[in-house]
């Protein structure tokens, strides 16, 4: 093993941050692709539904209580599906602060551009990348368990609304 001089380590610490960043960022896209992907499957799930009972091909309200309580359970189901894609797609813009220049939030709290010229100067390029990878991370991770309990509430929806009228059909 080579020993690296502490420039050397300096140099692959700022690449490294810089290459965590940006798969960071590519996985953040693909969790808001996924987020679009699903919600929007949902609402064609929804409005099939929808025009299936506007058609007259499906009547919950002439159904058996069982099949009812089965079917309206499954609707309901759906509103936490929504809220949670919602929740993942959601821009979250943070808090700017005044004392850095590591994100846009941080300008948008009415830095002059003198001001704004100065903090950049003033700005390791480095801490900066592995602040906004941290903070990336994070979201990453909520964004992706939001979309994995929005699946699961989506499975309940389609489990209920399917039972219940495939019962209520079978007992007219």
């Amino acid at each position: 093993m080579v020993a690296l001089s502490g420039e050397e380590r300096a140099e692959n610490g700022t690449r490294l941050a810089r290459t965590l960043l940006s798969e960071t960022r590519e996985e953040l896209l693909k969790a808001d692709h996924k987020a679009n992907v699903v919600l929007t499957v949902l609402g064609m799930a929804l409005t099939a539904l929808v025009g299936a009972i506007g058609a007259g091909g499906v009547m919950p309200l002439t159904y058996a209580a069982s099949a009812q309580s089965l079917f309206w359970a499954g609707c309901a189901a759906a509103a936490p599906s929504f809220l949670l894609l919602g929740l993942a797609i959601v821009p979250r813009t943070g808090t700017g602060r005044r004392d850095r220049t590591y994100y846009f939030g941080d300008v948008a709290s009415g830095t002059s551009v003198r001001e704004l010229s100065t903090r950049m100067r003033q700005t390791d390029p480095r801490e900066r990348d592995v602040n906004q990878f941290a903070v990336l991370s994070v979201l990453v991770i909520l964004k992706y368990r939001c979309i994995r309990r929005a699946i699961i509430w989506i499975g309940v929806f389609l489990l209920l609304t399917t039972a219940g009228i495939l019962l209520g059909i079978s007992l007219r």
